[in-house]
């Protein structure tokens, strides 16, 4: 991903790059979770914020992480259950 806020090609022939909001879609946020901090950051700013792109990118997806809790639940349900 490109830094900085420009994500379409000169040439016809190049698909531009996703933007935040859409990364974030095919992640499973909803369109209502702000993401906070500026779209990208470079140079020594990267030491005291985090990109938006670096955020959606370094995220576990929302519903992945529903999924795992939801098994993982289950997992210590049937451990106290057989402990009994």
């Amino acid at each position: 991903i490109p830094d900085d806020a420009c994500h379409y090609h000169e040439s016809v022939d190049m698909q531009r790059t996703l933007t935040v909001r859409e990364m974030a879609r095919i992640q499973s946020f909803p369109d209502w979770y702000e993401i906070e901090s500026k779209v990208t950051t470079g140079g020594q700013m990267r030491k005291f914020e985090v990109p938006q792109y670096t955020q959606i990118g370094n995220a576990v997806p929302p519903l992945l992480g529903l999924a795992l809790g939801k098994v993982c639940k289950e997992l210590i349900e049937l451990s106290m259950t057989n402990k009994s």
